[in-house]
């Protein structure tokens, strides 16, 4: 005997008609300019524009920050834009040595990578215009993650000179926030109550890092159907064995959609399951369920998730 299905897109698109959940995103890049004698200085700072490619990219693979691009191209970016209009050049060499992930402490909770890449000197040698964000070291086409134009401090499209021997660090931040509003729903019967989780921390496990909507983290169930906080979870969960197939991802729906499956011998809670949190993509999420869900060593269950994805 099979339970199948019993929450089917669930972590889909915040706020919409479906009542589910949604991750939003955006970036920012600084530009830092570093001289001959070693001193430095921020030229500029804007925000940035994800493309659609870049957002069907979070939905299979993880690469998609892994190249930063300086141009000198002028056309006015676009979500459509696909690769960086005058290409100039790219790094991939990090002058921090590894990213760095942090996490608001505060709301608005969110979670955040900070990608720093050096250009050196006599590799982007003139006047730059326009920068970028992907996972081709040419910056091909079908490659763009973020492109934008330099802009000044007035939000005016911009130019920075630089000379052949100074040192260009560009800084790349990509932000997810995480939701604040419980979502309410009925599936199959079941009253659930969703709501993101450990939006501090622990670990890399549980909380809101940075990984790919293509890669399936953790699974774990409860007795207790009470939620805990955004910062928690529910009471004694214990991580469950499980099996998990992933949907073919369809380009421009930025959602993925997944199915957990729990065997005969796993997940066999005395008085039910009452709750469930679960790690995919770039959040964490729990979910209770009224009534608890009776499973016992001659039932599977299987759990079908969507986690969608967008711009702010």
């Amino acid at each position: 005997m099979k339970i199948r299905n019993i929450i089917n897109n669930m972590l889909q698109s915040y706020g919409n008609s479906n009542k589910t959940l949604h991750t939003n995103l955006e970036g920012r890049y600084t530009l830092t300019k570093i001289k001959p004698d070693g001193s430095s200085s921020i030229v500029a700072e804007f925000p940035n524009l994800i493309t659609n490619i870049g957002l069907d990219r979070m939905g299979t693979d993880g690469d998609f920050l892994n190249y930063i691009y300086l141009g000198t191209g002028s056309a006015t970016p676009s979500f459509t834009d696909t690769a960086m209009n005058v290409f100039r050049a790219a790094s991939s060499t990090s002058s921090t040595g590894s990213d760095v992930f942090t996490a608001a402490s505060t709301s608005p909770y969110y979670g955040q990578i900070t990608k720093v890449m050096r250009f050196a000197a006599g590799v982007a040698t003139g006047n730059l215009t326009e920068v970028g964000v992907g996972w081709s070291n040419t910056g091909a086409s079908n490659s763009i993650f973020s492109r934008a134009l330099i802009l000044d401090n007035g939000g005016n499209p911009t130019s920075i000179s630089l000379l052949a021997d100074e040192i260009l660090d560009v800084t790349y931040t990509l932000r997810w926030y995480v939701p604040l509003t419980d979502v309410d729903t009925t599936v199959s019967g079941y009253v659930t109550k969703i709501r993101a989780a450990y939006a501090t921390g622990p670990d890399n496990n549980l909380n809101w890092s940075f990984n790919s909507f293509g890669t399936i983290g953790t699974l774990f169930l409860g007795n207790s159907d009470v939620l805990g906080t955004i910062l928690t979870s529910p009471t004694g969960q214990s991580a469950i064995n499980k099996t998990v197939s992933l949907d073919t991802y369809i380009p421009s729906s930025y959602s993925r959609t997944f199915t957990i499956t729990i065997q005969l011998n796993d997940g066999n809670i005395v008085d039910g399951i009452g709750s469930a949190v679960i790690k995919h993509g770039l959040g964490t999420y729990q979910v209770s369920f009224t009534p608890k869900i009776l499973k016992d060593g001659t039932k599977s269950l299987s759990l079908t998730f969507t986690s969608s994805w967008g711009r702010l």
